[in-house]
């Protein structure tokens, strides 16, 4: 009985462990003027993202690709029609109506199994899928969770990615508690 209540103690604390210390864009142009924070994976390499959506990286063995893993963090300018809708707006479009459907739509293998998400009050939506891509001659497929939120004037996503569908899935979890330490500062205030 001992045995098994200190496993029961010591779980919580091997889940956290998995994260460090926030990650906060503070001032970094490709945030977009967006404020947040989200909890750095340990283990991983931090990296500035070449591409001009993408505010950080976070990767795991770089050079192998049977184990590397990808984590990003992504914003970008909703288009002027679409900003300043609700917070209650958002909820009703992606968790009642088409909302969800509407998102995906097109994106085929890239985006399967949708489903309406909320991250830190933000309503947004959650899909994985396959996407591949052309890089000089190769050409490669990436397996990939994504969520992403609507906040005011910003989409946010968050993204795991693998060459492996079995290292993407036994990353799940860590990937869930990324998305659990995720906070948007500026709807609480000073």
């Amino acid at each position: 009985m001992k045995k098994l209540l200190l496993i029961l103690l010591c779980s919580p604390i091997i889940v956290l462990g998995q994260l460090g210390d926030y990650y906060k864009p503070i001032e970094h142009p490709k945030a977009k003027g967006l404020n947040f924070q989200i909890k750095i994976p340990l283990g991983f390499e931090q990296m500035e993202a070449d591409r001009p959506n993408v505010v950080q990286k976070w990767i795991k063995n770089p050079t192998d690709n049977s184990t590397m893993v990808l984590f990003m963090v992504i914003v970008k300018d909703l288009p002027v029609e679409i900003q300043n809708v609700s917070i209650k707006e958002w909820r009703q479009y992606l968790k009642y109506e088409s909302g969800v459907d509407d998102m995906i739509a097109g994106l085929g293998d890239a985006a399967i199994s949708p489903k309406y998400y909320v991250l830190d009050n933000y309503s947004g939506l959650y899909y994985e899928g396959l996407i591949e891509q052309e890089r000089l001659d190769y050409t490669f497929k990436m397996y990939h969770k994504t969520v992403q939120v609507f906040l005011d004037k910003h989409l946010f996503q968050i993204q795991i990615l693998s060459l492996s569908k079995e290292l993407l899935e036994e990353n799940t979890k860590l990937f869930l508690s990324l998305g659990n330490s995720v906070l948007f500062t500026d709807q609480y205030g000073n």
